[in-house]
Protein backbone atom coordinates (compact mmCIF):
# COMPACT_ATOMS: atom_id res chain seq x y z
CA UNK A 1 0.00 0.00 0.00
CA UNK A 2 2.93 2.61 0.82
CA UNK A 3 4.41 1.84 -2.88
CA UNK A 4 1.08 2.94 -4.02
CA UNK A 5 0.92 6.04 -2.38
CA UNK A 6 4.44 6.72 -3.42
CA UNK A 7 3.15 5.64 -6.89
CA UNK A 8 0.09 8.23 -6.71
CA UNK A 9 2.07 11.06 -5.31
CA UNK A 10 4.19 11.07 -8.31
CA UNK A 11 1.39 11.73 -10.45
CA UNK A 12 1.77 15.35 -9.01
CA UNK A 13 5.64 15.52 -9.01
CA UNK A 14 7.51 18.34 -10.39
CA UNK A 15 8.91 16.31 -13.01
CA UNK A 16 6.84 15.94 -15.95
CA UNK A 17 9.07 12.61 -16.98
CA UNK A 18 8.01 11.43 -13.10
CA UNK A 19 4.19 11.80 -13.56
CA UNK A 20 3.89 10.48 -16.92
CA UNK A 21 5.87 7.28 -15.87
CA UNK A 22 3.55 7.42 -12.60
CA UNK A 23 0.36 7.61 -14.85
CA UNK A 24 1.14 4.90 -17.18
CA UNK A 25 2.78 2.43 -14.29
CA UNK A 26 -0.88 3.68 -12.52
CA UNK A 27 -2.50 2.48 -15.50
CA UNK A 28 -0.79 -1.01 -16.19
CA UNK A 29 -1.29 -2.33 -12.70
CA UNK A 30 -5.00 -1.16 -13.10
CA UNK A 31 -4.79 0.69 -9.82
CA UNK A 32 -8.31 1.68 -8.76
CA UNK A 33 -7.44 4.11 -6.22
CA UNK A 34 -9.77 7.41 -5.71
CA UNK A 35 -6.57 9.66 -4.55
CA UNK A 36 -5.39 8.02 -7.93
CA UNK A 37 -8.16 8.91 -10.00
CA UNK A 38 -8.65 12.03 -8.77
CA UNK A 39 -5.21 12.54 -9.45
CA UNK A 40 -4.88 11.77 -13.00
CA UNK A 41 -8.10 13.95 -13.74
CA UNK A 42 -5.58 16.81 -12.94
CA UNK A 43 -3.11 15.79 -14.69
CA UNK A 44 -5.42 15.10 -17.73
CA UNK A 45 -5.45 19.09 -17.60
CA UNK A 46 -1.50 19.50 -18.12
CA UNK A 47 0.10 19.40 -21.60
CA UNK A 48 -0.98 17.02 -24.53
CA UNK A 49 1.42 14.65 -23.82
CA UNK A 50 0.32 13.96 -20.16
CA UNK A 51 -3.25 14.26 -21.29
CA UNK A 52 -2.47 11.51 -23.43
CA UNK A 53 -1.27 8.79 -20.53
CA UNK A 54 -3.80 10.07 -17.67
CA UNK A 55 -6.66 9.48 -19.92
CA UNK A 56 -5.55 5.98 -21.14
CA UNK A 57 -4.45 5.22 -17.15
CA UNK A 58 -8.07 6.42 -16.55
CA UNK A 59 -9.23 4.12 -19.16
CA UNK A 60 -7.91 1.08 -17.56
CA UNK A 61 -8.57 2.04 -14.03
CA UNK A 62 -11.90 4.34 -14.31
CA UNK A 63 -13.17 5.12 -17.40
CA UNK A 64 -16.86 6.73 -16.04
CA UNK A 65 -14.47 8.82 -14.06
CA UNK A 66 -12.91 10.24 -16.53
CA UNK A 67 -16.46 10.63 -18.89
CA UNK A 68 -16.78 14.37 -19.00
CA UNK A 69 -12.81 15.18 -18.94
CA UNK A 70 -13.02 13.19 -22.33
CA UNK A 71 -15.87 14.09 -23.80
CA UNK A 72 -14.62 18.07 -23.51
CA UNK A 73 -10.92 16.99 -25.03
CA UNK A 74 -12.93 14.88 -27.75
CA UNK A 75 -12.99 17.18 -30.83
CA UNK A 76 -10.34 19.78 -29.44
CA UNK A 77 -7.31 17.99 -27.84
CA UNK A 78 -4.40 17.46 -30.12
CA UNK A 79 -4.73 14.36 -32.44
CA UNK A 80 -3.02 11.74 -30.07
CA UNK A 81 -5.42 12.95 -27.18
CA UNK A 82 -8.51 12.88 -29.18
CA UNK A 83 -7.97 9.21 -29.95
CA UNK A 84 -6.77 8.70 -26.06
CA UNK A 85 -10.31 10.34 -25.35
CA UNK A 86 -11.98 8.28 -27.98
CA UNK A 87 -10.72 5.05 -26.42
CA UNK A 88 -11.85 6.44 -22.48
CA UNK A 89 -15.30 6.53 -23.43
CA UNK A 90 -15.65 3.06 -25.60
CA UNK A 91 -13.93 1.77 -22.26
CA UNK A 92 -16.67 3.43 -20.15
CA UNK A 93 -19.35 1.40 -22.26
CA UNK A 94 -23.13 2.03 -23.01
CA UNK A 95 -23.36 3.98 -19.57
CA UNK A 96 -21.95 6.55 -21.29
CA UNK A 97 -24.61 6.87 -24.14
CA UNK A 98 -27.12 9.51 -22.81
CA UNK A 99 -24.38 11.83 -21.82
CA UNK A 100 -22.80 11.26 -25.72
CA UNK A 101 -26.75 12.06 -26.75
CA UNK A 102 -27.25 15.30 -24.73
CA UNK A 103 -23.64 16.40 -25.76
CA UNK A 104 -24.41 16.01 -29.64
CA UNK A 105 -27.33 17.88 -29.03
CA UNK A 106 -25.32 21.06 -28.72
CA UNK A 107 -22.32 20.45 -30.49
CA UNK A 108 -20.83 20.90 -34.08
CA UNK A 109 -20.46 19.19 -37.10
CA UNK A 110 -16.57 18.61 -36.06
CA UNK A 111 -17.12 17.16 -32.69
CA UNK A 112 -20.27 15.41 -34.02
CA UNK A 113 -18.88 13.13 -35.53
CA UNK A 114 -16.21 11.76 -32.98
CA UNK A 115 -19.13 11.27 -31.00
CA UNK A 116 -20.85 9.21 -33.42
CA UNK A 117 -17.55 7.34 -34.10
CA UNK A 118 -17.45 6.53 -30.11
CA UNK A 119 -21.36 5.27 -30.81
CA UNK A 120 -20.30 3.24 -33.68
CA UNK A 121 -17.23 1.62 -32.11
CA UNK A 122 -19.85 1.21 -28.49
CA UNK A 123 -22.47 -1.10 -30.31
CA UNK A 124 -25.37 -2.16 -28.65
CA UNK A 125 -28.96 -1.16 -29.30
CA UNK A 126 -29.11 2.35 -27.13
CA UNK A 127 -25.43 3.09 -29.08
CA UNK A 128 -26.90 2.32 -32.21
CA UNK A 129 -30.40 4.32 -32.03
CA UNK A 130 -28.37 7.44 -30.43
CA UNK A 131 -26.24 7.15 -33.72
CA UNK A 132 -29.37 6.70 -36.30
CA UNK A 133 -31.35 9.80 -34.13
CA UNK A 134 -28.68 11.90 -34.53
CA UNK A 135 -28.23 11.88 -37.99
CA UNK A 136 -31.45 14.37 -38.59
CA UNK A 137 -29.09 16.76 -37.40
CA UNK A 138 -26.53 15.88 -39.20
CA UNK A 139 -24.44 17.38 -42.49
CA UNK A 140 -23.91 15.70 -45.39
CA UNK A 141 -20.16 14.82 -43.88
CA UNK A 142 -21.39 14.17 -40.96
CA UNK A 143 -24.41 11.67 -41.85
CA UNK A 144 -21.83 10.23 -44.04
CA UNK A 145 -19.33 10.14 -41.38
CA UNK A 146 -21.76 8.31 -38.49
CA UNK A 147 -22.88 5.52 -41.15
CA UNK A 148 -19.28 4.88 -42.22
CA UNK A 149 -19.02 4.60 -37.91
CA UNK A 150 -21.24 1.77 -37.60
CA UNK A 151 -19.96 -0.05 -40.85
CA UNK A 152 -17.40 -2.57 -39.15
CA UNK A 153 -20.05 -2.80 -36.24
CA UNK A 154 -22.72 -4.04 -38.09
CA UNK A 155 -20.78 -6.36 -40.82
CA UNK A 156 -18.84 -8.30 -37.56
CA UNK A 157 -22.28 -8.88 -35.87
CA UNK A 158 -24.09 -11.97 -36.19
CA UNK A 159 -27.76 -12.13 -37.91
CA UNK A 160 -29.85 -11.88 -34.66
CA UNK A 161 -27.97 -8.51 -33.90
CA UNK A 162 -27.85 -7.20 -37.52
CA UNK A 163 -31.68 -8.37 -38.09
CA UNK A 164 -32.35 -5.86 -34.89
CA UNK A 165 -30.18 -3.52 -36.16
CA UNK A 166 -32.38 -3.30 -39.36
CA UNK A 167 -35.56 -2.80 -37.29
CA UNK A 168 -34.29 -0.01 -35.63
CA UNK A 169 -33.09 2.02 -38.83
CA UNK A 170 -36.46 1.25 -40.26
CA UNK A 171 -38.09 2.63 -37.64
CA UNK A 172 -36.47 5.59 -37.62
CA UNK A 173 -36.99 5.72 -41.71
CA UNK A 174 -40.63 5.37 -40.93
CA UNK A 175 -41.06 8.00 -39.04
CA UNK A 176 -42.74 11.54 -40.34
CA UNK A 177 -39.91 13.72 -38.81
CA UNK A 178 -38.80 16.19 -41.17
CA UNK A 179 -35.38 14.78 -42.57
CA UNK A 180 -32.64 15.98 -44.89
CA UNK A 181 -31.83 13.66 -47.94
CA UNK A 182 -28.24 13.17 -46.35
CA UNK A 183 -30.13 11.91 -43.17
CA UNK A 184 -32.29 9.14 -45.09
CA UNK A 185 -29.61 8.54 -47.58
CA UNK A 186 -26.96 7.42 -44.26
CA UNK A 187 -30.08 5.48 -42.73
CA UNK A 188 -30.39 3.52 -46.29
CA UNK A 189 -27.02 3.10 -46.22
CA UNK A 190 -26.71 1.50 -42.75
CA UNK A 191 -29.61 -0.46 -43.67
CA UNK A 192 -28.18 -2.24 -46.80
CA UNK A 193 -25.50 -3.26 -44.30
CA UNK A 194 -27.54 -4.90 -42.32
CA UNK A 195 -28.63 -7.35 -44.90
CA UNK A 196 -32.23 -7.96 -43.83
CA UNK A 197 -34.71 -9.53 -45.93
CA UNK A 198 -37.40 -7.73 -44.22
CA UNK A 199 -36.30 -4.48 -45.57
CA UNK A 200 -36.56 -5.68 -48.69
CA UNK A 201 -40.39 -3.80 -49.41
CA UNK A 202 -38.82 -0.54 -48.15
CA UNK A 203 -35.71 -0.55 -50.74
CA UNK A 204 -37.70 -1.05 -53.54
CA UNK A 205 -40.42 1.41 -52.84
CA UNK A 206 -37.55 4.02 -52.29
CA UNK A 207 -35.68 2.63 -55.44
CA UNK A 208 -38.64 3.24 -57.64
CA UNK A 209 -39.88 5.87 -56.04
CA UNK A 210 -39.01 8.95 -58.57
CA UNK A 211 -40.14 11.73 -56.11
CA UNK A 212 -37.39 10.68 -53.90
CA UNK A 213 -33.87 13.28 -53.78
CA UNK A 214 -31.72 11.21 -56.56
CA UNK A 215 -29.25 10.29 -53.48
CA UNK A 216 -31.45 9.09 -51.16
CA UNK A 217 -32.35 6.62 -54.49
CA UNK A 218 -29.03 6.06 -55.08
CA UNK A 219 -28.38 4.43 -51.68
CA UNK A 220 -31.53 2.46 -51.77
CA UNK A 221 -30.30 1.03 -54.90
CA UNK A 222 -26.66 0.24 -53.88
CA UNK A 223 -28.22 -1.43 -50.70
CA UNK A 224 -30.32 -4.14 -52.88
CA UNK A 225 -26.91 -5.57 -53.28
CA UNK A 226 -27.82 -8.09 -50.41
CA UNK A 227 -30.69 -9.34 -52.18
CA UNK A 228 -29.72 -10.45 -55.03
CA UNK A 229 -28.04 -13.43 -53.15
CA UNK A 230 -31.13 -15.32 -53.74
CA UNK A 231 -33.62 -15.81 -56.53
CA UNK A 232 -36.71 -14.65 -54.53
CA UNK A 233 -35.45 -11.54 -53.22
CA UNK A 234 -33.76 -11.23 -56.21
CA UNK A 235 -36.51 -10.82 -58.63
CA UNK A 236 -38.33 -7.38 -56.77
CA UNK A 237 -34.69 -6.07 -56.43
CA UNK A 238 -34.00 -6.69 -60.10
CA UNK A 239 -37.35 -4.87 -61.08
CA UNK A 240 -36.65 -2.08 -58.75
CA UNK A 241 -33.12 -1.79 -60.09
CA UNK A 242 -33.99 -1.87 -64.10
CA UNK A 243 -36.11 0.78 -63.40
CA UNK A 244 -34.01 2.67 -62.30
CA UNK A 245 -31.36 1.90 -64.62
CA UNK A 246 -33.62 2.89 -67.53
CA UNK A 247 -34.80 6.32 -66.12
CA UNK A 248 -33.49 9.78 -66.79
CA UNK A 249 -31.10 10.20 -63.44
CA UNK A 250 -28.15 9.64 -64.75
CA UNK A 251 -26.30 9.38 -61.84
CA UNK A 252 -29.33 7.24 -60.09
CA UNK A 253 -28.44 4.98 -63.58
CA UNK A 254 -25.06 4.54 -63.03
CA UNK A 255 -25.84 2.93 -59.55
CA UNK A 256 -28.66 0.84 -60.66
CA UNK A 257 -25.64 -0.62 -63.24
CA UNK A 258 -23.77 -1.40 -60.80
CA UNK A 259 -25.66 -3.11 -58.54
CA UNK A 260 -27.11 -4.76 -61.76
CA UNK A 261 -23.71 -6.44 -62.48
CA UNK A 262 -23.91 -8.32 -59.52
CA UNK A 263 -27.42 -9.99 -60.46
CA UNK A 264 -29.19 -12.27 -62.17
CA UNK A 265 -31.36 -11.80 -64.12
CA UNK A 266 -33.81 -13.70 -65.03
CA UNK A 267 -35.88 -14.17 -68.77
CA UNK A 268 -38.72 -12.26 -67.39
CA UNK A 269 -36.46 -9.46 -67.37
CA UNK A 270 -35.20 -9.71 -70.75
CA UNK A 271 -37.73 -7.16 -72.59
CA UNK A 272 -36.57 -4.78 -69.99
CA UNK A 273 -32.94 -5.25 -70.75
CA UNK A 274 -33.56 -5.01 -74.44
CA UNK A 275 -34.96 -1.15 -73.35
CA UNK A 276 -31.94 -0.60 -71.40
CA UNK A 277 -29.54 -1.69 -74.21
CA UNK A 278 -31.47 0.61 -76.99
CA UNK A 279 -30.73 3.18 -74.57
CA UNK A 280 -29.40 6.47 -75.73
CA UNK A 281 -27.09 5.98 -72.94
CA UNK A 282 -23.80 4.04 -74.72
CA UNK A 283 -22.79 3.53 -71.32
CA UNK A 284 -25.93 2.24 -69.73
CA UNK A 285 -26.98 0.14 -73.31
CA UNK A 286 -23.54 -1.40 -73.22
CA UNK A 287 -23.91 -2.92 -69.55
CA UNK A 288 -26.92 -4.10 -70.64
CA UNK A 289 -25.53 -5.94 -73.71
CA UNK A 290 -22.97 -7.55 -71.13
CA UNK A 291 -25.24 -8.39 -68.90
CA UNK A 292 -27.33 -10.33 -71.91
CA UNK A 293 -24.30 -12.02 -72.89
CA UNK A 294 -23.45 -12.67 -69.33
CA UNK A 295 -26.97 -14.59 -69.08
CA UNK A 296 -27.18 -16.40 -71.80
CA UNK A 297 -29.71 -18.90 -73.08
CA UNK A 298 -31.78 -18.54 -76.20
CA UNK A 299 -34.26 -15.78 -74.73
CA UNK A 300 -30.77 -13.84 -74.33
CA UNK A 301 -29.63 -14.54 -78.11
CA UNK A 302 -32.78 -13.33 -79.03
CA UNK A 303 -32.82 -10.33 -77.14
CA UNK A 304 -29.23 -9.46 -78.22
CA UNK A 305 -30.08 -9.64 -82.36
CA UNK A 306 -33.22 -7.19 -81.58
CA UNK A 307 -30.12 -5.30 -79.75
CA UNK A 308 -28.24 -4.97 -83.11
CA UNK A 309 -31.63 -4.50 -85.49
CA UNK A 310 -32.57 -1.60 -82.95
CA UNK A 311 -29.42 0.02 -81.35
CA UNK A 312 -27.09 2.37 -82.39
CA UNK A 313 -23.94 1.64 -84.21
CA UNK A 314 -21.51 1.14 -81.18
CA UNK A 315 -23.68 -0.84 -79.26
CA UNK A 316 -25.12 -3.47 -82.11
CA UNK A 317 -21.42 -3.95 -83.04
CA UNK A 318 -20.90 -4.88 -79.19
CA UNK A 319 -23.94 -6.87 -79.33
CA UNK A 320 -22.70 -8.55 -82.44
CA UNK A 321 -19.52 -9.53 -80.88
CA UNK A 322 -21.40 -10.98 -78.10
CA UNK A 323 -23.87 -13.01 -80.38
CA UNK A 324 -20.57 -14.36 -81.96
CA UNK A 325 -20.04 -16.99 -79.12
CA UNK A 326 -23.48 -17.95 -78.46
CA UNK A 327 -24.88 -21.25 -79.04
CA UNK A 328 -27.67 -20.16 -79.33
CA UNK A 329 -28.03 -17.40 -81.92
CA UNK A 330 -27.56 -18.54 -85.14
CA UNK A 331 -31.88 -19.30 -85.08
CA UNK A 332 -33.01 -15.83 -84.39
CA UNK A 333 -30.01 -14.00 -86.30
CA UNK A 334 -31.08 -15.77 -89.20
CA UNK A 335 -34.65 -15.51 -88.79
CA UNK A 336 -33.89 -11.41 -88.24
CA UNK A 337 -31.44 -11.57 -91.63
CA UNK A 338 -34.38 -12.62 -93.45
CA UNK A 339 -37.16 -10.15 -92.02
CA UNK A 340 -34.61 -7.02 -91.68
CA UNK A 341 -35.25 -3.87 -93.71
CA UNK A 342 -31.81 -2.20 -92.63
CA UNK A 343 -29.18 -3.70 -94.69
CA UNK A 344 -26.27 -2.80 -93.06
CA UNK A 345 -27.79 -4.69 -89.31
CA UNK A 346 -28.65 -7.55 -92.10
CA UNK A 347 -25.11 -7.64 -92.61
CA UNK A 348 -24.02 -7.34 -89.29
CA UNK A 349 -26.01 -10.29 -88.25
CA UNK A 350 -24.84 -12.24 -91.70
CA UNK A 351 -21.76 -11.93 -90.67
CA UNK A 352 -22.25 -14.15 -87.43
CA UNK A 353 -23.83 -16.41 -89.50
CA UNK A 354 -21.09 -16.95 -92.54
CA UNK A 355 -18.74 -19.10 -90.73
CA UNK A 356 -21.75 -21.45 -89.18
CA UNK A 357 -23.55 -21.72 -92.01
CA UNK A 358 -22.86 -25.19 -92.97
CA UNK A 359 -24.51 -26.01 -89.88
CA UNK A 360 -28.06 -24.45 -91.22
CA UNK A 361 -30.50 -27.36 -91.74
CA UNK A 362 -31.57 -28.06 -96.02
CA UNK A 363 -35.07 -26.28 -94.99
CA UNK A 364 -33.11 -22.90 -93.58
CA UNK A 365 -30.70 -23.08 -96.48
CA UNK A 366 -33.97 -23.13 -98.77
CA UNK A 367 -35.10 -20.23 -97.53
CA UNK A 368 -32.40 -18.21 -97.72
CA UNK A 369 -31.60 -18.83 -101.39
CA UNK A 370 -35.11 -18.43 -101.67
CA UNK A 371 -35.07 -14.83 -100.43
CA UNK A 372 -31.67 -14.24 -102.56
CA UNK A 373 -33.71 -14.92 -105.76
CA UNK A 374 -37.11 -13.28 -104.89
CA UNK A 375 -35.09 -9.86 -104.03
CA UNK A 376 -33.02 -10.38 -106.89
CA UNK A 377 -35.85 -10.47 -109.28
CA UNK A 378 -38.20 -8.11 -107.39
CA UNK A 379 -35.78 -4.45 -107.35
CA UNK A 380 -32.61 -5.77 -106.75
CA UNK A 381 -32.48 -4.62 -103.42
CA UNK A 382 -31.88 -6.32 -99.59
CA UNK A 383 -30.07 -9.62 -101.26
CA UNK A 384 -26.43 -8.86 -99.93
CA UNK A 385 -26.66 -10.73 -96.57
CA UNK A 386 -29.14 -13.11 -97.79
CA UNK A 387 -26.28 -13.89 -100.82
CA UNK A 388 -23.61 -14.29 -98.37
CA UNK A 389 -25.03 -16.57 -95.44
CA UNK A 390 -26.18 -18.67 -99.33
CA UNK A 391 -23.24 -18.80 -100.96
CA UNK A 392 -20.99 -19.89 -96.98
CA UNK A 393 -23.86 -22.39 -96.72
CA UNK A 394 -24.16 -24.34 -100.44
CA UNK A 395 -22.24 -22.88 -103.13
CA UNK A 396 -22.90 -25.26 -105.44
CA UNK A 397 -26.64 -24.37 -105.21
CA UNK A 398 -26.27 -21.14 -105.06
CA UNK A 399 -24.41 -20.76 -108.17
CA UNK A 400 -27.55 -22.63 -110.16
CA UNK A 401 -30.14 -20.25 -108.88
CA UNK A 402 -28.25 -17.54 -109.96
CA UNK A 403 -28.28 -19.71 -113.25
CA UNK A 404 -31.60 -20.37 -114.06
CA UNK A 405 -32.33 -16.79 -112.38
CA UNK A 406 -29.90 -15.26 -114.91
CA UNK A 407 -31.55 -17.18 -117.47
CA UNK A 408 -35.26 -16.38 -116.68
CA UNK A 409 -34.45 -12.54 -116.15
CA UNK A 410 -32.57 -12.21 -120.02
CA UNK A 411 -35.39 -14.22 -121.56
CA UNK A 412 -38.24 -11.33 -119.65
CA UNK A 413 -35.80 -9.00 -121.55
CA UNK A 414 -34.86 -7.48 -118.03
CA UNK A 415 -31.29 -7.55 -119.40
CA UNK A 416 -29.80 -5.13 -116.31
CA UNK A 417 -30.93 -7.51 -113.98
CA UNK A 418 -29.74 -10.42 -115.65
CA UNK A 419 -26.56 -9.29 -116.12
CA UNK A 420 -26.52 -8.08 -112.14
CA UNK A 421 -27.53 -11.88 -111.27
CA UNK A 422 -24.22 -12.93 -113.77
CA UNK A 423 -22.41 -10.88 -111.93
CA UNK A 424 -22.99 -12.81 -108.72
CA UNK A 425 -22.72 -15.31 -110.26
CA UNK A 426 -19.04 -15.45 -111.30
CA UNK A 427 -18.53 -13.85 -107.63
CA UNK A 428 -19.56 -17.84 -106.57
CA UNK A 429 -17.76 -20.84 -105.77
CA UNK A 430 -19.11 -22.86 -108.46
CA UNK A 431 -19.81 -20.70 -111.39
CA UNK A 432 -18.23 -22.03 -114.72
CA UNK A 433 -16.29 -20.48 -117.48
CA UNK A 434 -19.63 -20.71 -119.32
CA UNK A 435 -20.85 -18.42 -116.44
CA UNK A 436 -18.03 -16.02 -116.87
CA UNK A 437 -18.70 -15.90 -121.06
CA UNK A 438 -22.30 -15.33 -120.32
CA UNK A 439 -21.61 -12.07 -118.34
CA UNK A 440 -19.26 -11.34 -120.63
CA UNK A 441 -21.52 -11.71 -123.76
CA UNK A 442 -23.83 -9.40 -121.53
CA UNK A 443 -21.26 -6.36 -120.93
CA UNK A 444 -20.06 -6.75 -124.75
CA UNK A 445 -23.97 -5.74 -125.48
CA UNK A 446 -23.46 -2.74 -123.09
CA UNK A 447 -20.58 -1.32 -124.70
CA UNK A 448 -19.52 1.72 -126.58
CA UNK A 449 -17.03 -0.61 -128.58
CA UNK A 450 -14.36 2.66 -128.55
CA UNK A 451 -11.52 1.32 -129.77
CA UNK A 452 -9.43 3.86 -128.68
CA UNK A 453 -6.85 2.69 -125.72
CA UNK A 454 -8.03 4.47 -123.15
CA UNK A 455 -11.52 3.67 -123.70
CA UNK A 456 -10.76 -0.29 -124.01
CA UNK A 457 -8.74 -0.07 -120.62
CA UNK A 458 -12.12 1.26 -118.99
CA UNK A 459 -14.89 -1.31 -120.62
CA UNK A 460 -15.55 -3.91 -118.53
CA UNK A 461 -16.49 -6.39 -121.52
CA UNK A 462 -12.69 -5.66 -122.58
CA UNK A 463 -11.83 -7.19 -119.06
CA UNK A 464 -14.43 -10.28 -119.09
CA UNK A 465 -12.88 -11.48 -122.20
CA UNK A 466 -9.24 -11.28 -121.41
CA UNK A 467 -10.01 -13.33 -118.15
CA UNK A 468 -12.02 -16.25 -119.84
CA UNK A 469 -9.79 -16.37 -123.30
CA UNK A 470 -7.91 -19.07 -121.74
CA UNK A 471 -10.74 -21.17 -120.69
CA UNK A 472 -12.72 -20.61 -123.14
CA UNK A 473 -12.75 -21.02 -127.15
CA UNK A 474 -14.09 -17.17 -127.30
CA UNK A 475 -13.88 -17.18 -131.32
CA UNK A 476 -15.72 -20.36 -131.41
CA UNK A 477 -18.89 -18.88 -129.15
CA UNK A 478 -18.80 -15.76 -130.67
CA UNK A 479 -19.48 -17.39 -133.89
CA UNK A 480 -22.29 -19.25 -132.39
CA UNK A 481 -23.93 -16.62 -130.91
CA UNK A 482 -26.25 -15.05 -133.05
CA UNK A 483 -26.62 -11.70 -130.86
CA UNK A 484 -22.93 -10.76 -131.64
CA UNK A 485 -22.99 -8.17 -134.28
CA UNK A 486 -19.94 -7.65 -137.10
CA UNK A 487 -19.15 -4.29 -134.80
CA UNK A 488 -18.82 -6.30 -131.61
CA UNK A 489 -16.93 -8.94 -133.58
CA UNK A 490 -14.60 -6.35 -135.02
CA UNK A 491 -14.12 -4.42 -131.53
CA UNK A 492 -13.19 -7.48 -129.79
CA UNK A 493 -10.39 -8.32 -132.95
CA UNK A 494 -9.14 -4.72 -133.10
CA UNK A 495 -8.19 -5.19 -129.40
CA UNK A 496 -6.69 -9.06 -129.59
CA UNK A 497 -5.11 -7.70 -132.26
CA UNK A 498 -3.57 -4.85 -130.59
CA UNK A 499 -2.53 -7.05 -128.01
CA UNK A 500 -0.84 -9.68 -130.43
CA UNK A 501 -3.05 -12.40 -129.45
CA UNK A 502 -3.85 -14.39 -132.27
CA UNK A 503 -7.72 -14.51 -131.52
CA UNK A 504 -8.01 -11.11 -132.55
CA UNK A 505 -7.00 -11.98 -136.45
CA UNK A 506 -9.35 -14.74 -136.21
CA UNK A 507 -12.06 -12.88 -134.92
CA UNK A 508 -11.60 -10.10 -138.16
CA UNK A 509 -11.45 -12.98 -140.61
CA UNK A 510 -14.81 -13.40 -139.40
CA UNK A 511 -15.54 -10.29 -139.85
CA UNK A 512 -14.01 -10.21 -143.05
CA UNK A 513 -16.08 -13.87 -143.88
CA UNK A 514 -19.32 -12.35 -143.65
CA UNK A 515 -18.97 -8.97 -145.42
CA UNK A 516 -16.13 -9.01 -147.18
CA UNK A 517 -17.12 -5.59 -149.13
CA UNK A 518 -18.13 -3.83 -146.05
CA UNK A 519 -16.65 -0.75 -144.48
CA UNK A 520 -15.85 -3.00 -141.76
CA UNK A 521 -14.68 -5.67 -143.78
CA UNK A 522 -12.21 -3.68 -145.20
CA UNK A 523 -11.11 -2.11 -142.31
CA UNK A 524 -10.31 -5.25 -140.95
CA UNK A 525 -8.44 -6.28 -143.97
CA UNK A 526 -6.22 -3.27 -143.32
CA UNK A 527 -6.01 -4.17 -139.82
CA UNK A 528 -4.87 -7.48 -140.78
CA UNK A 529 -2.29 -6.24 -143.30
CA UNK A 530 -0.81 -3.02 -140.79
CA UNK A 531 -0.39 -6.26 -138.24
CA UNK A 532 1.05 -8.07 -140.99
Amino acid sequence: MTDWKKLISLLGDDDQEHRMAAAVVVGALAIKDAAAQQALLKLSERSPDEQRVALDALARTAPNKGVARALSLLAHGAPPVREASFRLLVAAGPDVVDEIRARRAAAGEVEKRELDRVLGELGGADAFKALLDGLAAADETTARSAALAVRERVLGADKRTRKSFASTTMKVLGKKDARTPQHDAALLKILGWCEDEAALPLLVDVAKDDKRPSLVRQEAVIALRFALQTDAAGKAAVDALLVAATGSDPGLARAALGTLALAKIGDANLPKLKVLATHRDHERALLAVDKLHAHGGAGAATTLVEVVLHADRPVAERAATALATSNDALEPALAAVLTAKDIDRARLLAELIVPRAKELKKPQQKKVLEAVVERLADDGRGYEACLSIARAADAEGTAVALRELAAKLKKQKKEERAQHALILLSHTDGATADDRLRLALAALKKSRLDPSPPARARDEAIKLFNEIAGDVDVARELKRDKGVTDEQLFYLGFHFTEDGDPLGEELLQEVITRSPRSKLGKAAKNKLKLEA
